[in-house]
């Protein structure tokens, strides 16, 4: 079993003062045990109370989770597989489909009369006019700042762009920033930006129009990014 967490950081930092460790995903590698919790109640469940498993995505062949549908089918119960490609459980399952999970659980969901929302990724940030200087934050939904910007472009007319980068945002860094003097720019102009994402749903850059706040406030920004279209929509 592999305990390295480093191998699960995503490069964002938790902002809260109180914190400020790295942030990291919550999948399972190769080498790694599944929740105990969550293997123990699926294989009660599939020795003593389930007469259907359904096998999403997962090719069944890393123990003990490919275990469980084999339980089901001991038991006299039905297995159906969603996988691209063919299984060990091919010739006992009663139905094999190869398609996509996605398409497949909307079509089940459609006929139990239940709608999918469709998943849109949120970003939110700020941007604050302060002391002189223009600055861009990440913001969680409770409002504490976060590292969601790898990189900013301002672009004023007839000038070069002011390129903000950050590879590596830091727990006392989360913010972007440039003073409004180097953009021979003043409260109420307006700025062609474009924001580069850390990337975790390959969003591609997003350019904005952005009207300088008054002093000593800030402009709040939602957008919404749809993965499935691989676009920024309103």
């Amino acid at each position: 079993m592999t305990t390295d967490s480093q191998e699960h950081k995503t490069g964002r930092k938790c902002y809260l003062p109180s914190c400020q460790g790295d942030l990291v995903d919550c999948i399972i590698n190769f080498g790694e045990n599944l929740d105990p919790f969550a293997l123990s109640t699926s294989f009660h469940l599939s020795q003593n109370l389930a007469d259907l498993c359904i096998v999403l995505g997962s090719s069944c062949t890393v123990a003990p989770a490919n275990e469980i549908p084999q339980n089901v089918l001991n038991r006299g119960g039905k297995l159906a597989v969603v996988n691209f490609q063919d299984t060990h459980f091919s010739s006992s399952a009663h139905l094999t489909l190869h398609a996509q999970t996605d398409t497949v659980m909307k079509i089940v969901m459609q006929e139990l009369g239940f709608q999918i929302p469709p998943f849109l990724l949120r970003r939110e940030f700020r941007v604050r006019n302060s002391e002189g200087m223009l600055s861009f934050s990440g913001l969680e939904p409770d409002g504490s700042i976060t590292s969601i910007f790898r990189g900013i472009e301002i672009r004023i007319p007839g000038a070069a762009p002011v390129i903000l980068v950050d590879e590596k945002p830091q727990p006392d860094t989360p913010t972007f920033s440039c003073p409004l003097a180097g953009l021979n720019a003043t409260t109420g102009s307006e700025l062609e930006v474009s924001i580069f994402w850390m990337g975790h749903y390959n969003e591609p850059a997003l350019p904005m129009k952005l009207i300088i706040p008054e002093p000593e406030k800030e402009t709040r920004f939602l957008k919404q990014y749809d993965p499935l279209q691989g676009r920024w929509v309103e």
